[in-house]
């Protein structure tokens, strides 16, 4: 299986954006794609949920109202954060469970604080943190007739891939 998705990363996860921060959103091959705006917004959602628990802070109400009507569309989605270049936590869904808006705020708590690999983020390492936010389309089967057809089918940077034997399965982001 492998579906296309729609990237955003930011470097550096906390204090004021910068403007040395990489900020990328690759393009999606659908109708529905995200813009370099939307991609901003949703790094914007996702750090600031992470740092809402991790500081304390109140939630805030009406943080929805006004927002494109994209934002309520179900979409698979995966918040990754890295350190120093190295997998920190890393968590999403496939298929979509929530609007995109809620997904990234799930995700984004669950790769901070509850991935099983990992220890909850701590305050000290939020400044050296890198989210990365990935907005996935509905998986698709591909058909391929060997190894070396599956690779040339494959586009790096676009596609991500499922992998199914029995009961298990690994999933391979597009990056």
């Amino acid at each position: 299986l492998a579906g296309e998705k729609g990237r955003s990363r930011e470097e550096g996860g906390a204090g004021e954006p910068r403007s040395s921060r990489e900020r990328k959103v690759s393009d999606m091959a659908e109708k529905d794609e995200l813009n370099q705006e939307d991609g901003k917004h949703l790094l914007a959602v996702a750090k600031k949920t992470i740092e809402d628990r991790l500081f304390d802070r109140k939630k805030e109400g009406g943080q929805d109202e006004g927002l494109s009507p994209r934002y309520a569309e179900r979409r698979g989605t995966f918040v990754t954060l890295t350190m120093d270049g190295t997998l920190r936590g890393c968590i999403g869904h496939i298929l979509p469970q929530e609007s995109l808006i809620e997904g990234v705020r799930e995700n984004a708590i669950n790769a901070a604080f509850r991935d099983p690999r990992f220890r909850p983020l701590s305050r000290q390492e939020w400044e050296k943190t890198k989210i990365e936010v990935s907005i996935l389309t509905e998986p698709k089967p591909l058909d391929y007739a060997n190894g070396e057809d599956l690779l040339k089918k494959l586009r790096p940077g676009v596609d991500g891939v499922i992998i199914k034997k029995g009961y298990h399965q690994a999933t391979f982001l597009p990056q």
